[in-house]
């Protein structure tokens, strides 16, 4: 039997003063997850570029641009 997951994200940032983005394409389309099996895992990961990492990052930014050059660690 096969499981799919299926996501919808929505870029809509008005009215939002912070957001978790992703540090490699700045979209705020991202996965926070959390692994109970593995310490070593990925806890986030981007919908748009599938990059994945562990820590939180969030921007203020609401153009790709800003997100990426605002992250606070």
């Amino acid at each position: 039997m096969e499981i799919q997951r299926f996501f919808s994200v929505v870029e809509d940032l008005d009215g939002i003063v912070t957001a978790e983005c992703c540090p490699q394409c700045g979209s705020v389309g991202v996965v926070h997850f959390e692994d109970s099996t593995t310490s070593d895992a990925p806890h986030h990961s981007c919908l748009k570029c599938g990059w994945a990492w562990d820590g939180c990052t969030f921007s203020a930014g609401k153009t790709m641009a800003e997100r990426l050059n605002s992250i606070l660690q």
